[in-house]
């Protein structure tokens, strides 16, 4: 059986007390502030979080105007209480008095657990404005992510999704609120839901862009642990495509640095033209072909090598490529690897 988290609510109310959240700067990032505050309200994570969770995500705004709203409730409530019980110093033998501010504080704060705070909905709907004016992503992300569509033809979709997934990998606050879900009971059926709602996807159209042939997989861009239970969300994920976050993030992406990423320069082939003579038509018809092709022949030409695992389609393939006068280079595609010419 999974532990049962406890919640925000159920900790104030363990404790009788708020405990305080640091002040900290504001998230600069404004589609970080705006997943992370969209998962807490419209998701209804913040039901969830526990107490350590809302401190570390303190500096995501809505979060902020939450604990004010919520500070200002206790206080008022313990204000009225004082007011209508009188001396707090008599108690009778039960603890009747306290019981009841105990009680009173419980279900004032309790309204707030089936409808989102208007304090962070008012807070959100200004995120929403902020991004109209500045922009979703930062603009030298916003300048790479078009590069990483462009280079492995991805959709708008799928350059959301993709954008969604590397966010969350860098950034703790949108991890905290998102692993106020709990993952072990529906697995990754449960993440491919968060995401769908979070992003306003079709949930089918993101189980198609994260299953075994979707291309953000086939072409190695993440990883994913579909089959295990695990507690965090980000444990599902791995980055694959070989460029870091900080490289989208801070630096400029080139074509020349996305390539190098997924093709890796071959040694020279194990074989010569001796080792293939029981093949005739390689010496007398293919490799006269592809010599044709590098000097006026179309762009783009494919040849096909066919044969089971370990019958030598790559030393084969590299072979080819070298007798047209080419360079061989290795494309990784997730767990495949093809020899092509560049």
């Amino acid at each position: 059986m999974p532990r049962r988290r406890t919640s925000v609510f159920e900790k104030m109310f363990t404790d009788n007390r708020l405990r305080s959240i640091p002040n900290s700067e504001v998230q600069g990032t404004l589609c970080v502030e705006y997943w992370t505050s969209k998962i807490l309200i419209e998701l209804s994570a913040y039901k969830s979080l526990e107490l350590d969770d809302v401190q570390e995500i303190a500096n995501i705004r809505v979060v902020q105007a939450w604990q004010q709203e919520i500070e200002n409730d206790v206080s008022e409530l313990n204000a009225r209480n004082d007011t209508e019980e009188g001396d707090r110093d008599i108690f009778d033998d039960s603890g009747d008095s306290v019981f009841r501010r105990y009680k009173s504080v419980k279900t004032e704060l309790g309204k707030r657990i089936n409808n989102p705070p208007s304090s962070m909905k008012k807070v959100y709907r200004d995120i929403k404005k902020e991004i109209d004016l500045h922009g979703f992503y930062p603009k030298g992300f916003a300048a790479n992510l078009e590069l990483i569509k462009e280079a492995y033809d991805l959709s708008e979709d799928e350059g959301l999704v993709t954008a969604f997934i590397f966010f969350t990998l860098a950034y703790r606050n949108l991890r905290r609120a998102l692993n106020s879900f709990s993952y072990s009971d529906r697995g990754f059926f449960l993440v491919l839901e968060v995401i769908a709602k979070t992003l306003d996807l079709p949930l089918e159209k993101v189980q198609e862009m994260l299953g075994p042939d979707g291309k953000l997989i086939r072409m190695a861009i993440f990883g994913v642990d579909r089959e295990s239970s695990n507690i965090d969300f980000e444990d599902y994920f791995e980055s694959k495509s070989g460029i870091s976050f900080f490289d989208l993030f801070f630096g400029k992406i080139d074509k020349k640095q996305l390539v190098s990423s997924i093709l890796t320069p071959c040694n020279k082939s194990r074989l010569t033209l001796d080792d293939v003579k029981y093949l005739p038509v390689i010496d007398s018809l293919v490799v006269p072909f592809l010599k044709g092709i590098k000097e006026e022949g179309p762009r783009g030409v494919n040849v096909l090598l066919y044969g089971p695992p370990g019958s030598g389609k790559t030393e084969l393939g590299k072979l080819l490529i070298e007798q047209a006068g080419k360079k061989a280079y290795t494309l990784k595609l997730g767990r495949e690897e093809k020899v092509l010419a560049c």
